[in-house]
């Protein structure tokens, strides 16, 4: 675990290798997962400048080798360097496009393009092909386990996806929003 929900913020994260999972409980204790991070993330940011406790639980999925540098230091960086102060700006309004990006699909009411959506925006970040499973896709997108399992089949006959063994990539995300969803 990199931070918990709730937990004062002292420091941010950078990710150098594997993938961490940030998720929050809900009210009524149910966990939501937000996002799944890979290689040249930075989390825990948002606390980390506006003081507030972490408002989401980062852990590791796998391992992975994480940087972590302590606020103060961070600010002190952005300071002294105007490039890296525009790369953490950057990388902060690339979140803030991608969770726009997010609550836009859970408007769209067809699980298949939710899911092409999803997989043709992570891929652009992590490179072409995408390992999530069934549970992790249907947390993203607000759906059930069974429902992903349904649409991947469907996006694989229809051509738009290809997948195997927990890996995806997006062939043809049009076929995907062409097609009725079955």
């Amino acid at each position: 675990m990199l931070y918990a929900q709730g937990e004062a913020a002292t420091t941010i994260y950078v990710i150098l290798t594997g993938q961490v999972s940030m998720g929050m409980l809900n009210s009524d204790g149910q966990e939501v997962l937000i996002d799944i991070v890979g290689t040249g993330v930075i989390c825990g940011e948002g606390a980390a400048f506006d003081g507030m406790p972490h408002f989401s639980t980062a852990c590791a999925l796998e391992d992975s080798e994480v940087l972590a540098v302590p606020v103060h230091q961070l600010r002190e960086m952005m300071l002294e360097n105007k490039e890296f102060f525009s790369m953490v700006m950057s990388t902060i309004a690339m979140k803030q496009r991608m969770l726009a990006t997010r609550l836009a699909q859970g408007a769209h009411p067809s699980a298949d393009a939710r899911i092409t959506q999803l997989l043709a925006q992570i891929s652009q970040a992590e490179g072409p092909t995408v390992k999530l499973t069934h549970q992790q896709i249907g947390n993203l997108i607000g759906a059930s386990r069974v429902t992903v399992t349904r649409a991947v089949q469907r996006l694989r006959r229809c051509g738009s996806i290809y997948y195997e063994r927990g890996q995806y990539k997006v062939i043809d995300p049009a076929r995907a929003n062409r097609r009725p969803s079955t």
